[in-house]
């Protein structure tokens, strides 16, 4: 039985070595397993090291282009600025040259207006007459242009600030009717206004002179026809509207006309060109007080020029003012004159411009001949000079006078400087005018003449 169960000896080491292969072999396999599993994990993270170093490089090379884009940012900020104070500081010395230039201009100019109304004054012939006129009316093209460019340019550098306050609209729609129509009288124009009694806030100067542009512009492209001015409500608006029957503006060129110098072409047998700088007064004045501007055209039809306004309140409201009476014609003879200018030109100009008036003058041209002057007989009405010689004033000027009189004789400041300290300095003193040069002769006149009222 014994013998049955025992194998050889060479078939037991052969099974035995069997036994061991097949377990050597599984361990084998076990242990390839385990290598090629961690032979797995090592390439992963070998392949994310990789990664990871090349998303380093990548936010490397971003980080130094964004330094270099925030260097140049920072540069073109600096040369921005400096650009800016540069585009300022020639601002200013443009203003500057402005003023000075026109004050020089304006002074000889002043002069020549003058003595063209003497000479109208005097002109017997209708010949010399129309030669009269047809100089001072280029006369006052050249001061109209200068006092626009002198405008622009206070606008431009922020030194005009606007004065808001209730503005009636019916006298001021009335006061440049008046004025429209010796233009629109002459080239058969019917001038329509239709009156309003609303009232607005704004600043009444500014408000004028952004009208004054549209209705120039409305007569200057109406050949024939008619302008009208009048108000609509939208609702707590008001919108001043200067239509015309004229050329019409084409809608490709609606923006352009905003621009410095851009004129159409006036209408055949029209008035002459302007300068193309009324709109873009316009646009400067709207955008300065913060108004809205439109436009509507048809060409060959005719224009609507329009501006909102804000209408006040009720009790923002003050009271109507009273318009002035006009002079009558021989309202100035024998009135006293006392003139002070340091310009010899404008003194004889307006010495005999008074003269042709027929008022008793006293001219002189400074503080010294002045001192040297008979007092036996008070003056009625003073007319001075703003900036005399040696830096004497002529508001300083008049107050010495009247302490020498005892009594606030009616004077006028007369200058050719638009700046607001002259503007200040005259309104400080009472019973004072100011005149700004070049003079106009109806408006002196007129002046003159209110002392005997």
């Amino acid at each position: 039985m014994a013998a049955e169960q025992e194998l050889p000896i060479a078939d037991q080491n052969a099974e035995t070595l069997r036994r061991t292969v097949a377990k050597l072999t599984e361990i084998n396999r076990a242990l390839m397993s385990r290598v090629e599993h961690s032979l797995d994990m090592q390439g992963n993270a070998y392949q994310l090291f990789q990664t990871a170093i090349l998303l380093d490089q990548k936010v490397r090379e971003r980080t130094r282009e964004l330094e270099h884009a925030l260097q140049a940012v920072e540069q073109s900020n600096l040369e921005l600025r400096a650009a800016k104070v540069e585009a300022e500081r020639a601002n200013v010395s443009k203003t500057k040259f402005l003023a000075d230039a026109s004050h020089d201009l304006l002074q000889p100019l002043n002069a020549a207006r003058l003595l063209v109304a003497a000479l109208q004054e005097t002109a017997r012939s209708g010949n010399s007459q129309t030669i009269l006129s047809r100089i001072d009316h280029a006369l006052g093209n050249v001061e109209d242009l200068l006092n626009t460019l002198l405008e622009m340019s206070k606008l431009d550098s922020g030194h005009v600030s606007a004065t808001i306050q209730p503005v009636r609209l019916a006298p001021l729609m009335e006061a440049l009717r008046e004025e429209l129509v010796p233009i629109t009288a002459p080239k058969g124009l019917a001038f329509t206004l239709m009156p309003s009694a609303l009232t607005v806030q704004s600043d009444p100067h500014l408000l004028r002179r952004l009208l004054q542009n549209f209705l120039s512009n409305a007569c200057r492209y109406t050949a024939a026809g008619r302008v009208l001015f009048g108000v609509r409500r939208r609702g707590p608006m008001a919108e001043l509207q200067v239509h015309d029957t004229g050329v019409g503006i084409p809608a490709e060129k609606l923006d352009e006309i905003f621009e410095e110098f851009r004129r159409l072409e006036p209408p055949q047998g029209g008035a002459p060109k302007g300068y193309g700088l009324g709109l873009s007064i316009v646009k400067r004045i709207s955008r300065l007080l913060g108004y809205q501007v439109k436009v509507a055209s048809t060409p060959g039809r005719g224009s609507c020029f329009s501006v909102l306004v804000p209408i006040a309140d009720m009790a923002a409201r003050g009271p109507a003012s009273l318009r002035p009476r006009p002079a009558s014609a021989g309202a100035v003879n024998n009135i006293r004159v006392l003139v002070v200018d340091n310009d010899r030109t404008v003194l004889d100009a307006m010495t005999r411009l008074l003269e042709a008036w027929r008022c008793r003058t006293i001219a002189v041209a400074s503080r010294a001949e002045l001192q040297v002057h008979p007092t036996d007989v008070r003056p009625d009405i003073l007319l001075v000079d703003y900036h005399l010689d040696d830096g004497d004033l002529g508001t300083t000027l008049i107050a010495d006078i009247r302490r020498r009189w005892g009594a606030d004789i009616p004077a006028a400041i007369i200058t050719a400087d638009r700046s607001p300290e002259a503007h200040a300095a005259a309104q400080l003193l009472p019973a004072v005018s100011l005149l700004l040069k070049p003079i106009k002769p109806a408006r002196l006149r007129a002046l003159v003449a209110s002392v005997r009222r």
